[in-house]
């Protein structure tokens, strides 16, 4: 009785023990666990592209405004907020000429790059604090463009020449990556050639309209391309034309009371004014309307016993550019009177 007393004393207290080890190793999973990431992670800042995709990585041409960049900067706040202090936020490795703004939590990278000899330029946004990934990093590549520079003494950005007048060459210097150039918007008759850096304007109109050309010139070759312009004025020089009989602006009167033949005569091309030069032979009248002057009547003067009265006038049209190469035009009438 003793023996079977001890056997069940030891085994009542065998499965007490057994009992409260299973009660240790599995805890009731209803349970909450209180260690949790946050807990144990610090806060940090996270950076990421808030531009156009691909902007981070651009070629540009030298001198030529890129297009912004931007990037959020933004801070991922847990329980423990070690590193949160005032953020700082730059890059480093832009081109020079290429700026950082920082403001609302927006870093932009904007402007012009001003060299390209250590192209591609490999950027890094630096980040001071806890940063939750690696540094973000872009490429900005920079390559040379065309350039173009007037390099006439005289700068003859405007010119006014007469129509099918050779005009004063133009030359213009092609640097940079450069290796051409051509224009457009000249007179029929005016060229541009390229030669050796060079791209010159020459030559004279032919059968071009009487008006104002505005021409361009552009690069070829290099990232990116040059222009410039000016302007050629081609404009009519006053011309005064004999429009009555031919031999009729020289006149001999040999009767008394004979009158001349009309005269007549018409102004064409650009002029500002009309004008009626000399001293009219007496009883003669000279009349202008519009571009067109006549001359008609009868001498008052009459000659006699071999006498001989000679008189000259005629007509003058005033240029009307001071500075297109014109001249103003002329033209003379001559009356003889002759007495028997």
């Amino acid at each position: 009785m003793r023996t079977l007393a001890s056997l069940l004393i030891a085994f009542f207290l065998t499965s007490i023990i057994i009992f409260s080890c299973s009660k240790s190793v599995n805890p009731d999973p209803i349970t909450p666990n209180p260690i949790t990431p946050d807990s144990l992670a610090k806060s940090c800042i996270a950076l990421a592209l808030t531009s156009a995709k691909g902007t981070d990585s651009q070629t540009v041409g030298l001198g030529v405004p890129l297009t912004p960049i931007s990037y959020k900067i933004s801070k991922n706040q847990s329980s423990d907020t070690t590193g949160l202090a005032e953020v700082s936020v730059s890059a480093i490795g832009l081109p020079p000429g290429v700026k950082t703004t920082y403001k609302s939590g927006i870093l932009t990278i904007s402007g012009s790059a001003m060299q390209d000899s250590s192209s591609p330029y490999v950027y890094v946004i630096v980040v001071s604090g806890n940063v939750c990934s690696v540094p973000l990093t872009g490429v900005i590549t920079v390559k040379d463009c065309a350039t173009i520079k007037i390099s006439t003494p005289s700068e003859p950005y405007y010119q006014v020449v007469p129509i099918n007048t050779p005009i004063a060459p133009i030359s213009y210097t092609i640097g940079g990556g450069g290796t051409g150039a051509f224009a457009t918007g000249l007179p029929n008759g005016i060229t541009g050639n390229y030669s050796n850096g060079k791209f010159i304007i020459s030559g004279a109109s032919q059968n071009a309209l009487d008006s104002q050309y505005h021409y361009f010139v552009t690069t070829t070759g290099g990232y990116c391309n040059a222009l410039d312009s000016g302007y050629i004025v081609l404009t009519n020089c006053p011309v005064i034309t004999l429009t009555s009989a031919p031999g009729t602006d020289g006149q001999n009167i040999t009767t008394i009371g004979q009158a001349i033949v009309p005269i007549t005569y018409v102004v064409t091309g650009h002029y500002t004014q009309i004008t009626i030069n000399g001293i009219l032979t007496p009883g003669i009248t000279g009349v202008i309307s519009g571009n067109t002057v006549t001359f008609s009547g009868t001498p008052g003067v009459q000659a006699t016993n071999g006498q001989f009265f000679g008189y000259e006038f005629g007509v003058g049209a005033t240029n009307s550019y001071q500075y297109s190469g014109c001249n103003g035009a002329s033209a003379n009438v001559r009356i003889n009177i002759y007495g028997e």
